[in-house]
């Protein structure tokens, strides 16, 4: 029975000693008990549902680049816009940007070795992309990483389960148009927050994780809502090398963002720009992935 429908948020708090909105920091009381799947969906669903956007400065450090600063705006579920540069100009840095139809990567520093470019493609193109098979560059990751998606009923959920480690983990089966994924996501145990998911692939091959750590407290509508201040984006490569970005957020505020939405959610114009479709080649017809419940293997990764 859902909680939303049947038990009251109250009598499910009180097993946990745990408050959505007021959380105890700290352990289980001894009367603690795993939380059943409805109840961590929910609780989940619940928490995503009280932010509607985000904005917050940031600074952004890349494998094999140098720390760049700026901001970033989000209106959930698919609106994103992040732009970074070095000593703070966005004409400098990255502008990476995601709207209903489509995101984009626009890398305006220019070198030898990176001349400026722009990445764009529609979602549901990238999905089916062969390039989407091995490299999760969506920008809708980064969203995943502030730990306020919300787990589709369309996929498959198993778990979830109690580890060693002191974390909860519970395993999602996705159907795409790329192949079946896996991902593992894992709660940290006491504050019920997502703290890491890894992504597998149709042949179950491990392509990326993230990390979201150092939670926040943040007010929004009289509530307190813990959103991370660092999240870690881990790309694997074919070759077991790995390349990814740590994202450090600075003052986080969950007040209605300012600005021209027209503009502010709009694929930038980027006169003279060259541009890349990275949907440009389709992938091949969807495989069989199985999951073997309880039994991922995943490791917390640093």
């Amino acid at each position: 029975m859902s909680i939303a429908t049947g038990t009251s948020y109250a009598q499910l708090f009180d097993n946990f000693e745990f408050d959505l909105f007021k959380p105890k920091r700290g352990v289980f009381s001894a009367k603690a008990r795993l939380p059943t799947q409805t109840e961590l969906l929910d609780m989940q669903k619940s928490r995503a549902q009280l932010v509607k956007q985000l904005q917050a400065s940031v600074s952004v450090k890349m494998t094999g680049a140098p720390k760049i600063k700026g901001t970033i705006q989000v209106e959930f579920p698919e609106r994103l816009r992040l732009k970074a540069g070095f000593l703070g100009l966005s004409e400098l840095g990255v502008d990476v940007g995601s709207n209903d139809e489509l995101f984009w990567i626009w890398v305006k520093a220019s070198s030898s070795e990176q001349p400026e470019v722009m990445y764009y493609a529609e979602h549901g193109d990238y999905d089916r992309s062969t390039l989407r098979l091995s490299i999760p560059l969506d920008p809708k990751w980064l969203l995943d990483g502030l730990g306020l998606s919300q787990f589709s009923a369309q996929d498959r959920h198993v778990g979830p389960f109690a580890r060693p480690d002191g974390k909860i983990e519970l395993m999602t089966e996705k159907q795409s148009p790329a192949g079946l994924q896996r991902v593992v996501t894992l709660f940290d145990a006491k504050s019920l927050v997502i703290v890491q998911q890894a992504l597998y692939n149709s042949e179950d091959k491990l392509v990326a994780y993230m990390n979201s750590s150092d939670h926040q407290a943040v007010n929004t509508n009289g509530r307190s809502i813990d959103v991370p201040k660092k999240i870690k984006i881990v790309v694997v490569e074919g070759n077991g090398e790995t390349a990814g970005m740590t994202i450090q957020l600075g003052r986080i505020s969950l007040d209605p963002l300012y600005g021209d939405p027209q503009k502010m959610w709009s694929l930038p114009r980027a006169d003279g720009v060259p541009k890349v479709n990275l949907a440009s080649e389709l992938s091949v017809p969807p495989t069989e992935l199985n999951i073997k419940a309880g039994n991922s293997g995943w490791k917390f990764q640093d």
